[in-house]
């Protein structure tokens, strides 16, 4: 109910792409020490949940760091789902190749604030 009051006030002319934090989320990665942010929002404007990460995962594995458009799904799940299947695919796929993990395999988000 408090949504749809107060989501209904960004409804004007010059304010684009609203969004409210819903939730953000830590941890660590495999053995890697830096810790990964994920934050949740929710995209008033689509009715969509949106997520921002602060890192990309590129190991020796891939061609460079994975770094797809942020998803927008219909629950905070799928958006987590959505978020952690490439970085924990990605690791676990350079670990079986044979390579040690390394922190440089996280590179900073440079548009994460």
């Amino acid at each position: 109910m408090i949504e749809e009051i107060t989501d209904t006030v960004f409804d004007r002319e010059y304010v684009r792409e609203p969004r409210r934090l819903l939730s953000s989320y830590e941890f660590r990665l495999g053995v890697l020490e830096q810790r990964i942010t994920i934050r949740l929002y929710w995209n008033i404007s689509e009715h969509k949940v949106e997520c921002e990460q602060s890192h990309f995962l590129c190991t020796p594995a891939q061609f460079g760091p994975y770094t797809a458009d942020p998803p927008r799904t219909n629950s905070e799940v799928d958006a987590l789902r959505t978020a952690l299947e490439p970085l924990t695919a990605y690791y676990e796929y350079a670990i079986r190749e044979g390579h040690e993990p390394e922190e440089t395999w996280l590179v900073p988000n440079e548009s994460f604030s």
